[in-house]
């Protein structure tokens, strides 16, 4: 599997692309707010973040 990210300079989105290495011209990716993943004291909430991951690994896992 190939994995990128994309967190331009003064941006809040942040871009996880993935796609399996036969068909990397096919990626699935999600853009979320990072504020998606931190709560209000600006703790990183993981388990909201795996979620979004394993989402992905199984968008691109069912598209192959």
């Amino acid at each position: 599997m190939l994995v990128s990210t994309s967190f331009p300079k003064y941006d809040e989105n942040f871009t996880i692309s993935m796609a399996l290495k036969d068909a990397p011209s096919h990626p699935s990716q999600v853009t979320k707010s990072i504020a998606n993943w931190f709560d209000s004291e600006g703790g990183f909430v993981e388990d909201v973040f795996v979620k979004e991951v394993q989402a992905l690994i199984a968008s691109v896992e069912k598209s192959s």
